[in-house]
This record gives structure tokens, C-alpha cells and sequence, in this order.
């Protein structure tokens, strides 16, 4: 059976409201992000371990030298293991987010109204649906690594 007229009226009515509302308070649909919901219910999903131990020390005490020498003791630990790396970038109001994995490269432009750390967030989700389509088993992600912006290598 066909919707009746007076209810696709109605229902036409209330997205012309709702548009004109949302012009009203500014909004752009360029600067709204799509998310789908997970099939898989989130308990169902096997846990990530998170290590800490690169990010032990405080930054201003520590020098770079002793940072690189764990970030590579953490990679000859974990060798078996697919290395990504992810950074969110914030430069004025120009925002991005960036993951790399082997030869492959990801990064988005974000909407200028975005906060550095919805950048690194999505560079995380970024990295995440690397791994969705990936045969690999087993990942490590290196997050806050400062990817230099157009050439994204760890510096």
C-alpha cells in the first residue's frame, strides 16, 4: 500500500524544519563525519593489550635518544607484528589525520572546526579499517609519533 499523501506531507514538513534549523545554528553537512555502526557487538571482540612503557617518563625530563632507543627495543619485541603508525595533525584550522602501514598510506582532510584530538581519534579509526581488510593476525599501532605532515615518516 502507497504512504498516504497527508503523512509524506507531514514528514516533507518536518525535514524542511529540521534543515532550516540546522542552517540556523550554522551547520554544514561538509563538516559532519559518517559513522556506521559494528555488526560485532563490542563485548564480543577480542581485547587490545595497551603498553605504556614508551610514555613512562615525562617528555620535558627525557631526552629524545632514550625515546627512540625504547620505541626500538618495543618494535624488537613485538617484530612479529604489523606495524601502524598514526598521527592527527591541527595547523591553524586546518585539520587531518594520517596512518601508515608498510608502503600504504592513508590520511583525510578533516573539517577545519575539528579538535586536534578528534584527529588523532580518526587516525586511529583510520588504522583500524587497515586492519579490517587486512589477512594479517596480529597489529601493534604506534599512536602521537609526530608523522611529518606530506611525507609521513616517523621523526
Amino acid at each position: 500500500m502507497p504512504p498516504c499523501p497527508l503523512t509524506f506531507g507531514i514528514i516533507t514538513f518536518m525535514v524542511l524544519i529540521l534543515l532550516t534549523d540546522l542552517r540556523a545554528v550554522g551547520f554544514l553537512k561538509r563538516n559532519a563525519l559518517i559513522y556506521s555502526i559494528p555488526a560485532t557487538p563490542p563485548w564480543l571482540l577480542k581485547r587490545p593489550h595497551i603498553n605504556y612503557n614508551i610514555h613512562c617518563s615525562s617528555k620535558d625530563n627525557t631526552s629524545p635518544e632514550i625515546y627512540r632507543n625504547k620505541f626500538f627495543e618495543f618494535c624488537d619485541h613485538y617484530k612479529d607484528f604489523s606495524q601502524l603508525y598514526t598521527d592527527g595533525f591541527k595547523t591553524g584550522n586546518q585539520v587531518a589525520a594520517a596512518v601508515v602501514h608498510g608502503n600504504v598510506t592513508k590520511a583525510t582532510r578533516l573539517p577545519n572546526i575539528a579538535s586536534i584530538f578528534r584527529a588523532e581519534l580518526h587516525a586511529i579509526s583510520l588504522a583500524l579499517s587497515l586492519i579490517r581488510r587486512s589477512k594479517e593476525k596480529n597489529f601493534i599501532i604506534f599512536f602521537g609519533l609526530h608523522l611529518k605532515p606530506g611525507s609521513y615518516k616517523w621523526i
